[in-house]
């Protein structure tokens, strides 16, 4: 069996050998969390939204952040797997599909042993 300390080497040597297959995986999470603030920003401080409503875009922007970063979570490892392997880089939209909701479900039993744990 592998120890922690070897898949910790093996992960970092992967991430600076296929550093430019990642850039626009990095990109994109940078660009959605910065968006969703810019919009949360606009409805906060330049519209003057009401609380409600406020809160609702707060709520909204923050649900589509952790979704929209949730899928590009799963490319990451998809993308990872392949780049192991030696596979072409590119991760397609069927792919994502396959795993997703395995994935989700994994989310859920993770933060329901976290909530229990507490």
């Amino acid at each position: 069996m592998i120890s922690i300390a070897d898949i910790i080497r093996q992960s970092w040597n992967l991430y600076i050998s296929k550093f430019k297959k990642y850039l626009p995986v990095l990109a994109a999470i940078f660009a959605i969390t910065a968006a969703m603030e810019v919009v949360d920003i606009l409805a906060i401080d330049i519209f003057h939204l009401a609380d409600i409503w406020k809160t609702a875009v707060i709520i909204a922007t923050g649900i589509l952040t952790y979704l929209l970063t949730f899928v590009i979570t799963i490319i990451l490892v998809i993308l990872s797997n392949k780049l192991l392997d030696n596979k072409k880089g590119g991760v397609s939209v069927q792919e994502i599909k396959d795993v997703f909701l395995h994935a989700f479900w994994v989310v859920v039993a993770v933060a329901l042993i976290t909530a229990g744990g507490f």
